[in-house]
């Protein structure tokens, strides 16, 4: 299986509007045999910035642009690294369930 991101980043609409993060990506399955392409799909998740990813300095449920904006250059580094882990789990989650449709489908 490959996962090809395609476009990820930091969506917010202000300063003090909560924070987004998005993904799309392309996931890939070959036949480990053949190589031959089993599955190609797209998927794109878009979700609110947690304050446990975010660590501390969020606002109740909220980050804010301005929040990631006061960070030192380590909890930037930190709060992105724990983005992609969280962007992982939910490409991870969104698959999950893409293949559990599809399994489901197949056994009708």
């Amino acid at each position: 299986m490959e996962v090809l991101v395609e476009e990820y980043g930091i969506d917010a609409e202000g300063w003090e509007a909560a924070t987004y993060f998005y993904v799309k990506a392309r996931l890939l399955l070959s036949d480990a045999e053949t190589g031959r392409q089993i599955w190609d799909t797209h998927i794109s998740s878009k979700d609110r910035i947690a304050p446990m990813v975010f660590g501390p300095g969020a606002l109740r449920d909220v980050v804010t642009a301005g929040a990631l904006a006061s960070q030192s250059v380590e909890e930037i580094t930190r709060t992105l690294e724990r983005l992609a882990d969280y962007s992982a789990d939910r490409i991870t989650e969104r698959l999950r369930e893409a293949l559990g449709k599809v399994q489901r489908d197949v056994s009708r």
